[in-house]
């Protein structure tokens, strides 16, 4: 006899095998909660445990909203039954990206913040700034207890949540981003797109990042010149930058070979990869010779 049981829910958001995913670009599930004019919003990417939140007020919130999304691009939209997501973010309904409909009670404000703080093991969500955000915080959790739900598994590689801050970051709506062609050239693809002049990258974490980077460039100035100074380090010691890219190029997708092995979906040739990025790791550090620069010591030192 064979015991017979559902041992995962297979949709478009929770999809981590490298055969379907983009290696160099994000994706990600949304997770929405309305309360009047008023929506909170959660973003995790399965594939590498990045988690996002935020709140968004009035017309313009709603508008912001929908902007923040056409350009995340997520892949799957999961809302409470009876919430109707073309009401908040039209653009991406109209692409086709999935809805999943679920229980209300999974957002409800208790439960939601008791599965939140038991998947990021805290006895408070004040250290990441969610305190006064609550339905920022039913967003999240009630996407940690889908999640949990339909993955049969901890999650373990989701371990911290980052509040979405528009005062760090210049905000570039979606229009912008495609008439400046910043991620996506004329014809749709990223062919003669700013990316794709620009990337240089070795390794698809390091695409996924400056991806990041391009669709939200910094604003406050001390970090603009801790950046620039790293790039001018870099730039002017050629030897070391050529060893480090030889070195990275052995180091594979680490951040997504560490979620199918939270998820249970590693296979032996996944372990073998990341035990040879991780054994690689210190030999990119080594590589820099004490770098100078505060960024890049930082990095190092990590």
């Amino acid at each position: 006899l064979v015991r017979r049981e559902v041992v995962r829910v297979v949709s478009p958001g929770t999809l981590t095998d490298a055969a379907y995913l983009n290696a160099r670009e994000p994706a990600f599930m949304l997770a929405l909660v309305a309360d009047g004019d008023a929506v909170g919003a959660a973003l995790l990417d399965v594939s590498t445990g990045e988690f996002t939140v935020a709140e968004y007020a009035g017309p313009s919130g709603l508008a912001a909203l929908d902007d923040d999304a056409a350009v995340l691009a997520p892949r799957e939209v999961v809302v409470a039954s009876g919430v109707s997501p073309r009401t908040l973010v039209p653009s991406i309904v109209r692409q086709g990206v999935a809805v999943t409909e679920v229980d209300g009670w999974l957002f409800e404000d208790d439960r939601a913040r008791r599965a939140l703080i038991e998947q990021l093991r805290v006895h408070s969500l004040e250290a990441f700034g969610l305190t006064a955000h609550p339905l920022a915080v039913r967003a999240a959790g009630g996407l940690v207890a889908h999640l949990r739900s339909t993955q049969k598994v901890d999650l373990a590689h989701v371990r911290a949540v980052r509040l979405k801050s528009n005062a760090d970051a210049l905000i570039l709506d979606s229009t912008t981003l495609k008439h400046l062609e910043v991620v996506q050239g004329a014809e749709g693809g990223t062919a003669g797109s700013l990316l794709s002049v620009i990337d240089q990258t070795v390794t698809s974490i390091g695409g996924r990042l400056l991806r990041t980077w391009l669709l939200r460039p910094l604003l406050i100035l001390d970090a603009i010149h801790d950046r620039l100074d790293a790039v001018e380090e870099l730039a002017s010691r050629a030897v070391e930058r050529g060893r480090c890219r030889e070195r990275l190029a052995g180091v594979q997708d680490i951040e997504r070979l560490l979620a199918r092995v939270s998820l249970g979906t590693a296979s032996p040739r996944d372990l073998g990869g990341l035990r040879a990025s991780l054994g690689a790791v210190p030999a990119v550090a080594a590589a820099l010779e004490a770098p100078q620069a505060p960024l890049l010591r930082s990095l190092v030192a990590a």
